[in-house]
């Protein structure tokens, strides 16, 4: 199993919504919190894509979430909600390109999912 390494103060946290839609004051807040403690955040405006329940199309979430784990700036993944969907995205990862770039991964409910993948596929 492969640690990711723990988050320092000024470290980007990149938000990822891989289940249901987000609304943008919930996020913002949440994000005005994470800056509070010393952290930078990013995220992607796709984030507030609405597909039926969830927060744009299985192939955008996959993506989205993909982007994160290669973007070499971000340290930590934040999922901004659960929900429901998270188990359509598993198909359109990578387990080996997830593997090549650890990070701290968070989230809740539907996001177990996710959490399992990356224990399981990813030896994280």
């Amino acid at each position: 199993m492969q640690k990711a390494n723990s988050l320092q103060p000024g470290d980007t946290i990149g938000i990822a919504a891989p289940a249901g839609c987000v609304q943008r004051p919930d996020l913002l807040r949440g994000i005005a919190e994470i800056q509070r403690l010393g952290f930078q955040v990013c995220y992607n405006d796709s984030l507030f894509s609405r597909n039926y329940y969830f927060a744009g199309s299985h192939r955008q979430r996959a993506e989205s979430l993909m982007n994160l784990f290669t973007d070499p700036s971000v340290k930590a993944i934040f999922c901004a909600r659960g929900g429901y969907g998270c188990q359509y995205l598993l198909e359109l990862l990578d387990p080996e390109t997830v593997k090549a770039h650890p990070k701290i991964f968070l989230g809740y409910s539907d996001i177990t999912v996710l959490l399992q993948f990356l224990e399981n596929q990813c030896g994280l």
